[in-house]
């Protein structure tokens, strides 16, 4: 090649990469569409299923990504201005089986690790914004009664550091009656039904979502399902000042049940009644502090105190433990990636001993063959690299949004890691240059006379 600049027949060439990229783009279009129906449909295992047919489709259409992507960088480089870059391009559309598969084996390893970091990130994030939105109330206070002085706590609690904003929020409790009763139903009508009287317009200021308040108005109670009862249904809810027939909402929201404070006066009149406190802390709500300082000050009224930050807090050191597990095996695929790579650059050398020979003879210095083989393996990395990070991300993205779903409520937040997927981008390409070191050593180390002496 160095001496006559023919590359190859490249009509023949032409034909199998056209052949390949042809099937390749069939089966990944495949992969792409059954992954996309998947998601909708929230099937986890035909996502998977989708995803492997879809780097199938890539690893079959790669060398024709190969020799498309390095006579793209030899021609933006140029023979004149960087004539190794130039050579090492050359190499590679020269060699597409070989280059592709150097190409796949980091593609494989970076395409895993992408996923599982695009995965985790996005399965922390829509847990959180689920958590937030499922417990959209930083701090309650439980446990006051009627005749306690309101005021004096609510000013007690908002003088608590990180704690912003509280709010008293009557608390009822009244008698259910629910409508063609099941009797498998949880809530029993001689029970005490305990139901919050929200003005929306008074808590605006201390909750962080307003799902699960969506319809609440004056003829409708709002519920979980944790109360076995059915939306729409019809129920009576008496209090000592009367009693109102209401139609049930089922909505998972946080707040518990729920009605307005018009409805909650025709049933207490102006009776004093217990009120519970809402508070907002400072920030994102994720700070658990807060609510362990309102506890040490209550400490001794036999008031209850809940924080939604403890839960949260819980989960995300989870997921931190399972990063660092995930973290380990893959550097251990990094490593195995590594050995794979090294050896077959070292095969590289041994085939072409006679090339390096025609260069070192035709005025190649030993630091240009050493920064060919480097060129070359780094620009394989960095391909490999690339191509894994962008099906792994979406395959990642993919995979939890089948998991968590898109509906309304889900709390679905798909994140990418761009600086993770940038150090995951720069790791390949560092292992492509260590796998390439002592092979690129070795070629600088041939004499001219030996390799070209070989058969």
């Amino acid at each position: 090649v160095a001496l006559t600049g023919v590359v190859a027949d490249d009509r023949t060439l032409g034909r199998r990469r056209l052949a390949a990229a042809i099937a390749g783009a069939v089966i990944a279009a495949a992969g792409s569409a059954v992954m996309f129906l998947a998601v909708r449909a929230r099937i986890l295992e035909f996502t998977a299923a989708g995803a492997v047919v879809l780097v199938l489709g890539v690893l079959v259409a790669l060398p024709l990504l190969v020799v498309g992507a390095s006579r793209l960088i030899g021609r933006l480089a140029g023979a004149e201005r960087h004539p190794v870059l130039h050579l090492a391009t050359r190499n590679l559309e020269r060699n597409p089986g070989r280059a592709s598969a150097t190409t796949a084996a980091l593609l494989v390893s970076v395409g895993v690790a992408a996923t599982m970091v695009t995965g985790l990130t996005s399965v922390a994030a829509s847990t959180d914004s689920y958590l937030s939105s499922s417990a959209p109330i930083d701090i309650r206070v439980q446990g006051t009664t009627a005749q306690q002085d309101i005021d004096s706590l609510t000013a007690q609690v908002k003088g608590v550091d990180g704690v912003q904003t509280v709010v008293a929020v009557p608390e009822l409790s009244l008698r259910l009656t629910p409508e063609n009763k099941d009797a498998s139903s949880n809530t029993r009508s001689d029970d005490d039904f305990t139901v919050s009287a929200v003005d929306e317009a008074a808590v605006a200021p201390v909750i962080r979502s307003h799902h699960g308040l969506e319809g609440l108005d004056d003829g409708t109670l709002i519920v979980g399902g944790i109360y076995h009862l059915a939306e729409g249904s019809k129920v009576t809810l008496t209090g000592p000042a009367g009693s109102a027939e209401l139609t049930v909402h089922v909505e998972e929201g946080g707040f518990g049940p729920v009605i307005t404070p018009a409805v909650a006066h025709r049933l207490i009149g102006d009776a004093p009644t217990a009120r519970a406190l809402w508070a907002r802390t400072s920030g994102d709500g994720s700070d658990a502090a807060p609510a362990a300082r309102v506890r040490q000050a209550l400490r001794g009224t036999g008031l209850l105190v809940s924080g939604s930050a403890d839960g949260r807090t819980a989960f995300s050191q989870q997921i931190q433990r399972v990063t660092v597990v995930i973290g380990a095996v893959l550097g251990l695929t990094l490593l195995i990636t590594l050995s794979g790579l090294a050896n077959t650059t070292d095969v590289s050398v041994l085939e072409r001993t006679r090339e390096i020979g025609v260069l070192r003879a035709t005025g190649t210095g030993r630091g240009q063959v050493r920064g060919l083989f480097l060129t070359e393996a780094v620009l394989t990395a960095l391909l490999g690299g690339l191509i894994g990070v962008a099906l792994g991300a979406a395959i990642g993205i993919a995979g939890v949004a089948a998991l968590m779903g898109t509906q309304a409520g889900s709390g679905l937040n798909l994140q990418l890691p761009w600086l993770a997927l940038i150090g995951i981008l720069l790791a390949s390409a560092a292992v492509g240059v260590l796998a390439s070191l002592r092979p690129a050593g070795r070629a600088a180390a041939i004499a001219p006379v030996a390799a070209l002496a070989t058969d």
